[in-house]
């Protein structure tokens, strides 16, 4: 077979500059008639051009091809650019993952974002943002567990610190803490509470003052002080209290 009437079937062919221009055979009456020449003597290299072209030439080759030979050598041609047009997704696939992908990676981010707005709008409670509730409990030899929770609307956190609390005016009635190290933090909203454990007399007598109120704010917001009714008189001498805790099995105040 001449150069002249060799088949062009894939860019080698053309160079592998796809963005430069290339020289069209001399005879040009054997290019399709749809493709345009430019120049005089090329053609813009484009995929569009080069599929005329190649068509042209497969339909010229035909003629020379023996008949028994055009099965096999069409089918091996078309199997070629099958595998070449399916190798790459096409542009409407490429562009369909990105548009997936980007809406993962908002979404993530939008989550995120939110948690972190969450997290930052939470502050410290004072008195007023709470409500407070004392009982009576018997384990440890009997104590009173103080209950908080936030009032309506109200999204703050408590300090893992023992809460500022006294029975009467005297600093012998004012509370110790009963715990060495700070707990964490914890946040109330809704019916979320927060424990703390107060024991009124650690000590093994009978010495010690009777009250029937508790003077008790947040750590810090003395201030605001709130008086309680306890649930019964209690006698005191060097109370103690725990820090605030999520669970109220670990509000309670043991003693040495």
């Amino acid at each position: 077979m001449t150069a002249d009437r060799r088949l062009l079937t894939s860019d080698a062919d053309w160079g592998h500059d796809r963005g430069a221009t290339r020289t069209v055979p001399a005879d040009r009456s054997r290019l399709p008639a749809s493709v345009q020449v430019s120049g005089g003597s090329s053609v813009p290299a484009s995929r569009d051009d080069r599929r005329l072209w190649r068509a042209g030439r497969i339909a010229e080759q035909a003629a020379v091809i023996p008949a028994d030979r055009w099965t096999t050598h069409f089918r091996t041609m078309e199997i070629s650019m099958r595998s070449r047009f399916a190798a790459r997704p096409s542009r409407p696939a490429r562009l369909a993952l990105i548009a997936v992908a980007a809406v993962a990676l908002t979404a993530t981010a939008t989550v995120n974002a939110t948690a972190d707005s969450r997290s930052s709008t939470a502050r410290a409670c004072g008195t007023k943002d709470l409500n407070f509730k004392v009982s009576s409990e018997t384990q440890a030899g009997g104590y009173l567990l103080v209950t908080a929770k936030a009032k309506s609307g109200v999204t703050c956190y408590l300090k893992g610190v023992f809460p500022s609390a006294s029975f009467g005016s005297s600093a012998d009635t004012e509370v110790a803490p009963a715990e060495q190290a700070v707990s964490e933090n914890v946040t109330l909203s809704g019916s979320t509470a927060a424990y703390a454990g107060i024991n009124p007399k650690t000590t093994n007598n009978d010495f010690g003052k009777e009250f029937e109120r508790l003077h008790l704010s947040v750590a810090g917001d003395e201030t605001n002080s709130i008086t309680l009714n306890l649930p019964e008189t209690v006698k005191v001498d060097r109370p103690i209290a725990t820090n605030w805790h999520a669970d109220p099995a670990e509000a309670v105040p043991f003693s040495d």
